[in-house]
């Protein structure tokens, strides 16, 4: 797993954007989505350190894939090669404040064809300019 770049994003005051955060997942692999289909796989959940003056919305994840796992019956939700994410942010109050860095976390199950890895974390930054 890897960013794809880091994301940056710029919002006035009061000023409210949509921030795409995408991660390459490694070829031949793919990840749980965030809903899974089967109580026994662990959903990919984004989430982020909390910072004085920025309000993060809910992550908007994309649709699933399907992907039929050998061995198993029923299709898996999984997301694959590029998972782009949409983050809601408004800038509340900049107290003078240039940027904003964030740390997010990715958590996520990778699997393979035939089988499914314990859960990984995945540490990243986000920033935010103050226009």
């Amino acid at each position: 797993m890897e960013l794809k770049s880091e994301p940056e994003l710029r919002l006035a005051p009061g000023e409210e954007n949509q921030l795409i955060v995408s991660f390459l997942i490694k070829e031949g692999y793919h990840i749980q989505a965030n809903r899974v289909k089967d109580e026994n796989l662990i959903p990919t959940k984004l989430s982020f350190e909390s910072a004085e003056g920025l309000r993060i919305g809910d992550p908007v994840y994309p649709q699933a894939d399907e992907f039929r796992m050998e061995g198993v019956k029923e299709p898996l939700a999984v997301f694959g090669d590029t998972l782009k994410i949409q983050l809601p942010v408004k800038l509340i109050n900049t107290m003078g404040k240039q940027r904003f860095l964030i740390k997010g976390q990715l958590y996520y199950q990778p699997c393979d064809a035939s089988k499914c890895y314990y859960p990984r974390e995945f540490d990243f930054n986000l920033s935010i300019r103050v226009k």
